[in-house]
């Protein structure tokens, strides 16, 4: 077991949580309890438990693993390994944000009275996301990014128009930035701000600006990397649409830090139900016009 104290310390100005440990600082973030589960939930329900096994394995020894954990790899023992790495936990001076309770130096927290969230090394989740591609190829590993980080969304949106009784559109994606531009900082994922405009049809377009997302932390690439984080946004409001507009929508990650870009961006579209891909040339202006409006 780790014998010092790791601190953990948030800036919610970056929108970041820093994870001081053996003397450097690494960033984790906040996932509600069960999110990484479903990951690999969905590993073995698609592939079969050799993958998931192996998938396991291979993450825990990129990881750095002692043999003891490698011949019994599984979700439980992964769990442990996650939390010698991190434990045990204190606090940094600053606090957590009030909203926020700690639970005796481990990795559970408690946000907005009883909700469950784990903290989660942001190399882990790096590194899980590489060994996926590695085995299951970047298309396989996609799909389970896709469906799990949408469910997630889902849940979250689900919870949210439950507790503010939210029974029309407008209202809902009026809330949008009051919402996520608190919450998502609070959890370590970045710095969103949120614009809504209808279009010419009184379509919707839901346009998140991301600054310091955790997905496209130190990373390059020539594709956007920010899968988790737009399925997750468009789990959300896919079902503000479907609930309260009787819609669906689709959605892109339009700039990415890690292509080069300043900050990342994700715009979500509002479509009819049973249509079919929507023509994203086309909303390319429209996009970019909100864009530019939040740059001023």
């Amino acid at each position: 077991m780790n014998g010092a104290e790791n601190t953990i310390a948030w800036d919610m100005t970056q929108g970041s949580i820093t994870l001081s440990r053996n003397g450097t600082d690494e960033r984790v973030i906040m996932m509600r309890k069960g999110f990484m589960e479903a990951f690999f939930e969905e590993i073995e329900k698609v592939e079969g438990k050799n993958v998931l096994t192996m998938t396991i394995r291979n993450l825990m020894k990129k990881m750095g693993a002692t043999d003891d954990y490698l011949e019994v790899p599984s979700f439980e023992t992964l769990s442990i390994f996650e939390n010698e790495y991190m434990l045990p936990l204190g606090i940094s001076n600053g606090g957590a944000p009030p909203t926020i309770t700690v639970n005796g130096g481990g990795r559970e927290l408690q946000a907005f009275g009883n909700t469950a969230f784990m903290l989660e090394s942001l190399q882990m989740i790096h590194t899980f996301k590489e060994v996926t591609a590695d085995i299951l190829t970047e298309k396989g590993a996609a799909a389970v990014f896709h469906a799990v980080a949408r469910r997630g969304g889902k849940a979250v949106a689900e919870q949210v128009m439950k507790n503010y009784n939210w029974t029309e559109i407008d209202t809902a994606m009026d809330s949008m930035d009051s919402s996520l531009s608190v919450t998502f900082p609070m959890f370590g994922w970045g710095n969103v701000r949120v614009i809504t405009k209808k279009d010419e049809n009184g379509r919707y377009m839901f346009y998140a600006r991301c600054d310091n997302t955790f997905e496209s932390h130190d990373k390059k690439s020539s594709t956007p990397t920010c899968i988790l984080f737009q399925r997750y946004l468009e789990g959300i409001a896919d079902v503000m649409f479907s609930e309260l507009s009787d819609s669906t929508c689709e959605s892109r990650e339009v700039k990415c830090r890690a292509m080069g870009d300043d900050y990342c961006s994700f715009a979500i579209k509002e479509k009819p139900k049973g249509s079919g891909a929507l023509d994203w040339d086309t909303l390319d202006d429209e996009w970019r016009a909100i864009d530019r409006s939040m740059q001023l």
